[in-house]
């Protein structure tokens, strides 16, 4: 059985190579932490980048973004699409690219595919085939004398049906040729269905379906009377066909037929049927084609949902972005985009999903209009849970208003009675802010930590500014075409730096590190260290498509892209931007073994106007992610720095600490050194006063050397000896630096003393033992969890004696008073309430008169 050993020290720091696993991470849930994170120097030193590559966001595929012009017909699969339109076109998408073919036919109607490399296309009664690749047509012959005829036709994998005229016929296949026919005449001339093994057509006006297994003189059976199909497709479920505009399906369980109802979107293009040509199954969905588009629906008892997906340009959909697009901005998963018509607040952290209905939500412009007599804002900027509209920008009529994007809620908001003209606003690390102009041309600069309170007057500067941004740091960018300052932050003073000048800025962002980032037409543009502009090209789909706004954050290393006169929304991770989620972690860290060394333990502060962000390890990837800003100020305790090297030479340096509730990442320069006293005055010896629960708590590893909690918990028995080495106080607690013996070895970490005494009383009554809570078990008689004795509710208290292995001997409350019984170990539950607050424990072990609980970080013995 492999043996646990208990390990009691804060971090060992070590400058590593480029290599990343997994890091240790000890998350705590109350007063009692120790954390042990992987420290990372990240080195990644590249070559200035020319030119990104980008994706689409939206919409999802280059096959969604295609403008059609009166849509036929459409197959489609998961490796090749095919569209028919009445100019006697062909459109083919394979491999994520367009072919566009004219077939100098008279009068296309239906495609399909009949093998790999072939579709099967109806024009004026004859069937052709097309060579998917060399786009060759020929006629589809039974015999060398004998054409295929039919305006409408299906196709299984061994059958292919054909109605012309007054005739259905019915062709076996093999290896997609022809190889008999069977004739049924006096039919109608009608669209005709194959499903795996049944066929369906029309004959006097008499929908009629006909196994593929029975002989073509056999009695058909009889589906449905009085039918006139436009077009017809079938399952192995139900006939679904058009008529007159309107899409109806029949089951074939029990020949019940419905009409669909399109649950249709007012307020967009997308998500109606309007005067559709065809229908084909994709799944249990159907693709609809007509008015320009094909989309597709999801049937939902008498209803078609538009799932999102559609082949389709120029068209409005909840999913797609106006090509009247003014900015986008982004805050955490949460991406917005402002157009003409809307704005668009978009969840992106379900990106395998972005068809997903729920991820998004639209704010229209009749509802954010400041007037009737306005038009949509000019410009906005995305907080945490609200977005702060700017109308009117640059004008004595402009106006700000706060929008809750999870409620919808509207308000005013009011900067300044001097300030007549607002410019811009934005955002960043808690704080709104405006760029404002008392009439002047001078640049005026407020903040507020909510748009429901005062701002605040930050500074004044002689210049001219139409557009700004303010970095992690507090430092405020202020650019026009003549005007290029970074007021760099000194406690509540700025002062001006000028910045080399660039031509053509629509917006600017910053990133983790304050680096600078601009946008012009076609380029990124970042500002090195040298003060000197780098150009990045942005590689887009859709050529003469020019860039319109972007973003990016402290938080993500995702950049997102809108562009003009386009739906598209593109995102890459490819610039040089510095965010948290590229700090990595590295693999040589160690913790240290069972001695802990009180001399390496420090302790920090945050100032006033530091950005503490709180973070968690991504285990998959082996970075940080981001989880939220903190506004308190609290004592942490040093883990470990973090440096990395972006691809134009800047150097950056960030330092991970734990605190009670969380692991943080903190600049070193927005840091005090709080670091307790230790003092070398301890009894020589000491006892703790009442057992100690040690839990293993998840824990994310490097290696294979450490292992994850299984939920044992290990029991240090009441009377415990420990030895002080040391003594320090920290938030009002003082604690032993001790030696102890556990397991048979010596350890050394950090015990309270006020649960310790010098001298150890000799008389110990079964009172003394903690309360604790359980979760639902059940209380055996003896330590071989053997002959169950009670059953206790979940949250029920019971007094732990003693722990062996993971069985805990326990004393629960009954009627006639304390009992004696065995539970399992992992029944103990840790509830926060029950630690006592405002403690940090660097160290491991931590005995409680009061219901506390220690946190083991845990290593295999190989």
């Amino acid at each position: 059985m492999t043996k646990v050993k208990l390990y009691v020290r804060i971090i060992c720091m070590k400058v590593v190579k480029l290599s990343f696993k997994k890091t240790i991470l000890v998350l705590t849930l109350t007063m009692l932490t120790l954390l042990c994170l992987v420290g990372t120097f990240a080195v990644s030193k590249v070559s200035a980048l020319t030119q990104v590559q980008t994706q689409r966001l939206l919409p999802s595929s280059s096959l969604e973004y295609y403008e059609l012009n009166s849509p036929i017909d459409v197959y489609h699969d998961d490796d090749l699409t095919a569209i028919l339109q009445n100019d006697q076109s062909l459109i083919i998408y394979k491999n994520g690219q367009f072919i566009k073919t004219w077939l100098s036919f008279t009068d296309v109607k239906q495609v399909k595919r009949l093998n790999e490399n072939t579709l099967l296309v109806s024009d004026n009664g004859s069937l052709y085939t097309i060579d998917v690749n060399t786009l060759d047509k020929q006629l589809f012959t039974f015999t060398s004398e004998e054409h295929i005829g039919g305006n409408y036709f299906d196709l299984n994998d061994q059958y292919l049906i054909t109605s012309y005229s007054s005739v259905v016929i019915v062709y076996k296949l093999q290896n997609s040729k022809p190889i008999s026919k069977s004739p049924i005449s006096d039919c109608n001339q009608a669209p005709v269905a194959v499903n795996d093994t049944t066929m369906f057509y029309v004959k006097n006006n008499t929908l009629c379906s006909l196994s593929l297994t029975s002989s073509i003189t056999d009695t058909p059976i009889t589906i449905k009377e009085n039918i006139y199909p436009d077009q017809m497709i079938a399952d192995n479920d139900n006939v679904v066909y058009l008529k007159d505009g309107k899409v109806y399906k029949i089951s074939l369980l029990d020949k019940y037929e419905e009409e669909l109802i399109v649950a249709g979107d007012s307020n967009h293009d997308l998500g109606n049927i309007i005067a559709p040509s065809n229908i084909l199954f994709k799944g249990e969905n159907l693709l609809v084609v007509g008015d320009n588009a094909v989309q597709e629906f999801a049937i939902e008892n008498n209803t078609l949902q538009f799932t999102g997906f559609a082949i389709a340009k120029n068209k409005s959909a909840y999913n797609r972005i106006n090509a009247s697009v003014k900015e986008v901005e982004r805050f955490g998963n949460t991406l917005a985009i402002l157009d003409e018509q809307k704005l668009s607040i978009i969840d992106t952290k379900v990106s395998e999903n972005s068809l997903d209905k729920t991820l998004y939500t639209h704010y229209f412009t009749q509802t954010l209009k400041e007037q009737e007599t306005l038009s949509s804002p000019d410009s906005f900027c995305l907080g945490n849970s609200n977005a702060l509209l700017l109308y009117q920008s640059g004008t004595v009529k402009c106006s700000l208003k706060s929008l809750n994007v999870k409620t919808g809620e509207l308000a005013d908001v009011k900067v300044s009675e001097s300030v007549f003209i607002i410019r811009d606003v934005c955002y960043q690390s808690g704080y709104y802010y405006v760029l404002g102009d008392e009439g002047n041309n001078n640049a005026m600069v407020y903040r507020a930590s909510s748009l429901d309170g005062e701002f605040e007057f930050l500074f004044s500067q002689q210049t001219y500014a139409d557009t700004f941004e303010v970095d992690v740091f507090g430092n405020v960018y202020l650019f026009s075409q003549t005007t290029y300052l970074k007021m760099v932050k000194t406690d509540s003073t700025y002062s001006p730096v000028n910045v080399s000048a660039l031509a053509g800025v629509k917006k600017l962002c910053t990133d983790l590190g304050g680096g600078l980032f601009a946008l012009t037409n076609d380029s990124v543009y970042y500002l090195d260290i040298n003060n000197s502009w780098q150009k990045i090209l942005i590689a887009m789909s859709e050529q003469n498509s020019m860039l319109k706004s972007f973003t990016l954050s402290f938080d993500k290393k995702e950049v997102y892209f809108v562009c003009e006169n386009s739906e598209l929304v593109l995102t890459t991770s490819q610039l040089p931007n510095i965010s948290i989620d590229t700090l990595s972690v590295s693999t040589d860290f160690k913790i240290t073994d069972k001695n802990a060394d009180i001399e390496t333990f420090k302790a920090y502060s945050p100032i006033e106007s530091a950005n503490v962000y709180s973070v968690k390890v991504d285990v998959a990837n082996n970075v940080f992610t981001y989880n939220k800003l903190i506004s308190d100020r609290q004592t942490y305790a040093f883990v470990c720095p973090i440096k990395t090297v972006d691809s134009f030479g800047r150097q950056f340096e960030i330092w991970a600490l734990v605190g009670q509730t969380d692991l943080v990442l903190v600049n070193p320069t927005n840091l005090t050194d709080v670091t307790p006293e230790i003092s070398s005055t301890v009894p020589e010896n000491a006892f703790v006063t009442t057992g100690v629960s040690a839990y293993y708590y998840p824990i994310i590893t490097p290696a294979s050397d450490y292992a994850l909690s299984d939920g044992i918990i290990i029991r240090l028995e009441k009377s415990q000896n420990i030895k002080p080495i040391k003594q320090l106080t920290l938030l009002s607690n003082s604690y032993y630096f001790a030696e102890f013996t556990y397991n048979g070895q010596t350890h050394t970490g950090y015990v309270p003393i006020n649960f310790t005494v010098e001298v150890l009383a000799e008389d110990l009554q079964w009172n003394e033992y903690r309360l604790e809570k359980v979760n639902a078990t059940t209380v055996y008689s003896s330590i071989q969890l053997e002959d169950s004795i009670a059953e206790l509710e979940d949250n029920s208290y019971v007094r732990i004696v003693k722990n062996d292995n993971g069985v805990c001997q326990i004393l629960f409350e009954t009627e006639t008073g304390w009992v004696k019984g065995f539970i399992q170990a992992s029944a103990i539950k840790n509830e926060p309430y029950l630690a006592i607050r405002n403690i940090i424990i660097i160290a491991l072990v931590m005995a409680s008169v009061c219901a506390t609980t220690a946190y083991f970080v845990i290593r295999k013995k190989s």
